[in-house]
Parts: structure tokens; C-alpha cells; sequence
């Protein structure tokens, strides 16, 4: 079975054809959790360059459907078979990993403006996910806010959550673009990297057996409370001189479920 948690490309229906076209045939099945830059416009010439997130959920579900790709948002997919149950989403951030002093209103002010309302300026500006997502509508100016990316990461979290209390006698592998704060290293912008709520989650009788996430580009490998195996295999961005950002990334990167089964893991 293969992983993927996101963003091989800006729009996710872009992605899905391409993953279908080059990965698919090598596996019997194919998992695919959407990551932040799946509800980007796509490039001029793209026929997405006036997409918008729900646009991108409902045609990448219709295409996911149609060509045999298991889409999770917030949905299980039980493998009843082989003993697993395997929970996605893109779960965001909860705005919790802020540096000393700042409040998660700041942040969310910052990141949506680039400053803060004293005029202090990042050096980065604007994060692009709230320059280039948009909702509601495919040519409008509504543009993809902090507020919409908290309120996405409560469902998802609660989402989460109302499954994990549910015991379930085989393997639970929770599959998240955005990973747990101990995958993310401090700085600016890293309250959009990562979330302290989540790491509750991977503690106790019903934590998952595996926790695979994206988003940041190094790799990962570790436990959480002794319960639950973090692991995180990006690619990252393909470099101007044809490397890879991650000199770590595996694509053959195999991680194995109990006695039967295993899931190998591209992100």
C-alpha cells in the first residue's frame, strides 16, 4: 500500500492524475491525505488557476473515485482484512507554537498580514497558504484566513479524537499532512508547522500504533508517550540543481504493521 500526504504539486487534482499515472501501478492500493498546497491555484495554463478549497474537495473526490484512489478528509478506511485502520485528514495546526510573549491571535494576525499591528514586519510577509487558497468561489477575493484554518483544524482534531476513543482490536494508523509539535522546530511561522493538541491523542489504551505526517521537510522517525511511532519521509522541494531539499527522503521507505501486513510511505 502506498501513502501520500500531499502536495506533490499545487491543486490536488492535478496531483491525483499524476499520482495515478506514476505511482499507482507499483501498488495495490493507494492512500491519499491532501496537504495545504493541494488547495492552491494552480499555475497559468493549469485550468486551475481560479480554483478554490471546496472546489478542490469535491472534484478530488470525484477523481480520487474515478480512478481508484482512497481520498481522506476526516473519513476512516477500514482494513478489516489485514487487521488496520487507517484515519487521514490534513488536521492543520492549532496556532499553539508561538514564541514567548506572543498570543495565537498575533500569530493568526501575523501570518494573514505579514506584520504585526505595530508594524513589525516578517521576513518572510504574508504565508502564501493565505495568498494563494480561496474559498467560496472560483474567481473572488475571498482569501483562505487564519479563521478558516483554525476552524478546519477543530474538526479535524475533533474528528480524530471521536475515532481513537473507539477501541478497535487490530492497528490504528493516523495519517495527518500537518504532524505533532515535537516534529517541528521553533521559529517564525512554526505555529502553522505543527500542534500540541494532537499529542494527547498518542498516550494511552486507544493511542494509534503509527502517526505518518508531512508538511515539514526533514525526516522523521520517533515515539511519542511509548505508544505511538512518528514518522515523516518528505521529499521536500526539488532543488534548481535537480537534488532533493531532503537529502533523507526514502521512496522506498517501507514501514511495517504487525505480523501481516505493511504500508510503504511516499510523501
Amino acid at each position: 500500500m502506498l501513502v501520500v500526504i500531499g502536495d506533490t504539486t499545487n491543486a490536488m487534482t492535478r496531483s491525483l492524475h499524476w499520482i495515478a499515472e506514476n505511482l499507482c501501478d507499483r501498488v495495490r492500493r493507494c492512500v491519499y491525505v491532501p496537504g495545504n498546497h493541494c488547495f492552491y491555484r494552480g499555475p497559468p495554463g493549469s485550468g486551475e488557476e481560479h480554483t478554490f478549497y471546496e472546489d478542490q474537495m469535491k472534484r478530488g473526490r470525484e477523481i480520487a473515485a474515478s480512478i481508484g484512489i482512497d481520498l481522506l478528509q476526516n473519513e476512516v478506511l477500514h482494513l478489516d482484512d489485514m487487521g488496520v485502520r487507517i484515519v487521514g485528514g490534513t488536521l492543520w495546526s492549532d496556532f499553539s507554537l508561538l514564541p514567548p510573549g506572543w498570543s495565537r491571535k498575533m500569530a493568526m494576525y501575523f501570518s494573514q498580514n505579514g506584520r504585526l499591528r505595530d508594524d513589525r514586519w516578517s521576513l518572510r510577509d504574508k504565508h502564501n497558504d493565505f495568498i494563494e487558497i480561496r474559498t467560496g468561489a472560483g474567481n473572488s477575493g475571498h482569501r483562505f484566513t487564519p479563521s478558516q484554518w483554525l476552524k478546519l483544524h477543530d474538526e479535524s482534531f475533533g474528528f480524530f479524537s471521536r475515532v481513537l476513543e473507539t477501541p478497535y482490536e487490530g492497528a490504528t494508523v493516523c495519517v495527518s499532512h500537518m504532524g505533532p509539535a515535537s516534529s517541528v522546530e521553533p521559529g517564525m511561522h512554526a505555529w502553522l508547522y505543527g500542534s500540541k493538541d494532537i499529542e494527547a491523542l498518542m498516550t494511552g489504551p486507544n493511542a494509534p500504533s503509527f502517526w505518518l505526517h508531512g508538511h515539514v521537510h526533514k525526516s522523521l522517525d520517533y515515539a511519542i508517550g511509548g505508544c505511538t511511532r512518528v514518522v515523516c519521509n518528505p521529499r521536500g522541494y526539488a532543488l534548481a540543481n535537480g537534488m532533493r531539499e531532503n537529502p533523507d527522503f526514502d521512496p522506498t521507505l517501507v514501514v511495517e504493521i504487525g505480523p501481516r501486513q505493511s504500508l510503504t510511505m511516499n510523501i
